[in-house]
């Protein structure tokens, strides 16, 4: 999702656009395998599904980085999902107790929120629930005081400084009450 949001509307370099088009390969077999690949890989099997996946997490991203990260170009491999990782980390306890994917991976639910891809946010909330990834500040351990502070940080971080529009505070606040309002629906419905 970072590559597609972070060059939209650009007139990109042959090898840029191959980075971007091979990026939809890291996400797609995690929405088609992710869930039956963790369920696998628990099992201790190598299935066809988690082989999927290794190679979307693997080699996939490997790939596109290549193509998306060049010295003299922007940076497309990055955006707000990484923004939002990265002013977490101003607390410990993400290091120390949370994954880089996982709370890139939540970071992704508020991005897409923010863009207002709002299918797209569907599909991965449905995927990151289904597999025990974060969808809530509490779950990633951040307090809501936390998450004032790096609300008020993310806007300047270079991650989006190539965002096709600038991200605010405020876009930032109401990506986060849509989530709480989406996790608060889907407490109501169980």
């Amino acid at each position: 999702y970072e590559a597609m949001i972070s060059s939209r509307g650009e007139r990109l370099e042959h090898f840029t656009s191959l980075g971007v088009a091979i990026s939809v390969m890291c996400r797609d077999p995690l929405l088609d395998y992710g869930k039956k690949a963790l369920e696998d890989h628990k099992k201790g099997l190598c299935t066809y599904d988690v082989e999927q996946v290794v190679l979307a997490i693997v080699v996939t991203t490997g790939i596109a980085s290549i193509f998306l990260t060049k010295d003299f170009t922007p940076d497309y491999n990055s955006g707000l999902a990484h923004a939002i990782f990265y002013a977490m980390t101003a607390y410990p306890i993400i290091e120390e107790k949370h994954l880089h994917g996982e709370v890139v991976g939540f970071g992704v639910l508020l991005a897409l929120l923010v863009d207002q891809q709002y299918e797209e946010f569907e599909k991965i909330y449905k995927l990151n629930r289904s597999i025990g990834l974060p969808i809530s500040l509490e779950e990633i351990e951040i307090t809501e005081d936390q998450w004032q502070e790096c609300m008020g940080r993310i806007p300047e971080m270079s991650d989006i400084a190539h965002y096709p529009y600038r991200v605010t505070k405020e876009m930032l606040e109401k990506a986060m009450n849509q989530l709480k309002e989406r996790v608060k629906k889907d407490h109501e419905e169980s």
